[in-house]
């Protein structure tokens, strides 16, 4: 858990790098099991019912899409989680004033394991449509790297 690795904000102070370091965080993924999620952001999405049915593409009746609902909102809830992670992370950065020297690197995981949304794609995990195998790479080092630099 990040705040039991990295100082409290309280705790910060401004470091001289002097030495180059790796850190490799390791997030909990949006994968099974969905029953470990954090209940704020699951409670969220839950009430997001009505926009997460339109995220589901899959025929269904009605006990079968209300569990997929849950699971979106499980996994919408583990994502969120991420996305503040990440924020604290960042943060952290720039509180130790090391943030524009630092290279951070974000990647995940292949699409979805069910029939959800996947933007203007079509497929899923174990398919090879780009809905399946699309992949996000993220790399922020403001020091070395633009914001228009595009590969």
């Amino acid at each position: 858990m990040l705040s039991e690795t990295t100082p409290t904000d309280s705790d910060a102070k401004p470091m001289p790098i002097t030495n180059p370091f790796l850190y490799i965080w390791l997030q909990m993924p949006t994968h099974l099991p969905y029953h470990d999620v954090p209940q704020d952001w699951y409670e969220y999405y839950l009430e997001q019912a009505d926009e997460l049915a339109k995220l589901i593409i899959s025929e269904s009746d009605e006990d079968e899409l209300n569990n997929e609902l849950d699971t979106v909102a499980r996994i919408f809830a583990m994502i969120s989680n991420i996305d503040d992670n990440v924020g604290r992370v960042m943060k952290q950065l720039q509180d130790l004033e090391i943030a524009d020297e630092t290279l951070v690197i974000y990647l995940n995981d292949n699409g979805p394991n069910t029939r959800r949304y996947v933007g203007p794609f079509r497929g899923m995990k174990t398919e090879v449509y780009e809905g399946g195998i699309r992949s996000p790479l993220w790399f922020y080092w403001p020091s070395r790297l633009s914001a228009e630099c595009r590969w």
